[in-house]
């Protein structure tokens, strides 16, 4: 619990304090941001009816619909809180203390990590203080979903434990089972990581421990697949339009990456990279460099034996996991070697729902960290004082390095609301950004360029109980979206305005409504145009502070 505690007190000396007020959505409304669509995805979901898929907010970037799954915005949690939906604040948000928790449990799990190698509760904190002050988790802040590192470390907790018997392989297959349905609430690519990592796990059981039969061991990997799969197909990332591999090969790993701190280090220079390397992000930290360097010295010295038997499995997997964050456009320094970036023609649609492959790094990243630890304490088993300073400096040395404001920057900034009041007066139904903007994850889709109010307009949407006609969502289909930008911008050019709707207007578009159809002026910091002819406070006001 000292490890967890610690994670949060990380997370805190990196701005996070401000993300525990549960009412506090200056940090996440922000245009141009994912976690504003992250939360908006929970904000119209815990309003829309239950319905299949779970997490469906069908109110939400109108006529395609959103969800807790495709904004990113963690299904898990969604769906657990959506029966007190009635009795949470308006401007309830969880993403801050999720955050938080990925950050205890990535220090949890640490510990218990150490604790494999180490009975010193002492080098167990220690050890769990390293793994929470992993440049890479600390990297994620901005995708709260991808902050939930603690499910590797608690898979890579099974894959390296001491010998099972049967009984132990059986709650061992249990609970890899267990993070791995987990993980697929959370986010697909963890998922993956999570299932290719307890397939480590179960060719360990079977070949080295001897403890499940071939049987037991195929039957646990369908079961994991099975659910797994199951879980997606609920939440609906099974289903809608097909995926793009756009981007494989772009958002890649570069092969120094665990040793480049892009910009991450006080101390150590960086090496070039690709502009989409940041997905591929390794880096281990000063700290744990050191640690690594300083274990394998000793170890070499006292040849102590590696039990490669039991580690094969994981390690194994997790070098092909890194193989495919490396993708097939191989590069060095930031400079190509071999490769290209569409290399599996008619196997493409197995990529595309993992195109931004260099996350599965991770697991090669933690199991590094791991072994520098296992080093130490076991290279010092009997030299406790020793054991100590020596991990005790590695985390010293790492936040040193990385510098305690580090993601500040992502808990700033404020958000002022659009006059909600005067919109329910008006009998608003309805919000639409004019002209509507529907994106998905490529940047494709109608209107796609970021642009302030965006984020306005939606949350003036939530606050009414309207529908919202604008989102960014991780995945759309392209026809559909353009048909609705193109039917919509048409039906108003033409002063075709709806009388139950509010019109948020980008400014270089407000030419194109026709004045004797609507009423146009500013609305709190953004323009508004209601249908003519309307008699309402709304209206009036609008008339008031009309812009043209």
């Amino acid at each position: 619990m000292v490890a967890a505690a610690l994670g949060i007190g990380w997370f805190i000396a990196n701005g996070g304090a401000r993300a525990l007020r549960l009412d506090d959505l200056g940090w996440i409304l922000r245009d141009g941001t994912d976690t504003s669509q992250h939360w908006l995805g929970w904000a119209f979901f815990r309003r829309a009816p239950w319905q299949l898929p779970l997490g469906a907010a069908p109110a939400y970037a109108v006529p395609l619909g959103g969800s807790l799954a495709f904004l990113d915005s963690i299904p898990l949690v969604g769906l657990l809180l959506r029966p007190l939906a009635h009795f949470l604040p308006v401007n309830f948000q969880y993403l801050g203390p999720w955050v938080a928790a990925c950050f205890a449990l990535q220090g949890w799990f640490g510990a218990r990590l150490t604790g494999l190698f180490t009975r010193s509760f002492g080098s167990a904190v220690a050890g769990g203080s390293l793994f929470v002050a992993s440049p890479v988790l600390l990297r994620r802040l901005g995708h709260e979903a991808l902050c939930a590192h603690f499910l590797i470390l608690a898979v890579l907790c099974m894959a390296l434990a001491p010998t099972y018997d049967a009984h132990g392989a059986k709650k061992a297959s249990r609970a890899a089972l267990a993070v791995s349905v987990v993980a697929a609430t959370i986010h697909p690519t963890l998922a993956a990581m999570a299932l290719a990592l307890s397939v480590a796990l179960l060719i360990r059981l079977r070949l080295h421990d001897r403890a499940v039969t071939t049987t037991a061991a195929l039957g646990g990997f369908a079961a994991m697949v099975t659910l797994a799969m199951g879980v997606f197909a609920l939440l609906g990332y099974l289903s809608g339009p097909p995926l793009s591999s756009r981007g494989f090969g772009y958002f890649s790993s570069d092969l120094l990456t665990l040793l480049n701190p892009m910009g991450w280090s006080r101390t150590l220079p960086s090496f070039p990279t690709r502009p989409g390397q940041y997905e591929g992000f390794g880096y281990l930290g000063l700290g744990t460099l050191a640690l690594l360097v300083t274990g394998c010295v000793v170890r070499l010295r006292s040849h102590h034996p590696v039990p490669w038997r039991r580690i094969l499995p994981v390690l194994l997997v997790s070098l092909l996991l890194a193989a495919f964050a490396v993708s097939t456009y191989v590069t060095l320094a930031g400079k190509k070697r071999f490769g290209t970036t569409d290399p599996f023609g008619s196997l493409a649609f197995l990529v595309a729902p993992f195109r931004a492959s260099g996350r599965f790094i991770w697991p090669l990243h933690y199991l590094v960290l791991a072994a520098a630890v296992a080093m130490t304490c076991q290279t010092f088993r009997s030299r406790p004082v020793v054991r100590f300073v020596l991990l005790a400096g590695a985390v010293s040395l790492q936040i040193a390095d990385l510098g305690f404001d580090r993601q500040s920057a992502y808990f700033q900034g404020g958000f002022t609301p659009l006059p909600s009041v005067l919109a329910e007066e008006g009998n608003i139904a309805h919000v639409a950004m004019f002209p509507p903007r529907l994106v998905d994850a490529d940047g494709r889709g109608c209107h796609p360029e970021p642009r302030a109010g965006d984020v306005r307009g939606g949350y003036l949407a939530y606050t009414i109980g309207a529908t919202f006609n604008s989102g960014y969502l991780s995945r759309i289909d392209l026809e559909e979206a353009t048909a609705a930008c193109a039917l919509e911008e048409a039906a108003v050019t033409r002063g075709d305005l709806a009388v139950d709707t509010l019109y948020l207007v980008v400014p270089a578009w407000l030419r194109a409504i026709p004045t004797e159809a609507a009423i146009c002026g500013r609305f709190g910091e953004a323009i508004a145009c209601v249908a003519r002819g309307r008699s309402s406070p709304l209206a009036a006001a609008l008339e008031a502070a009309r812009v043209r």
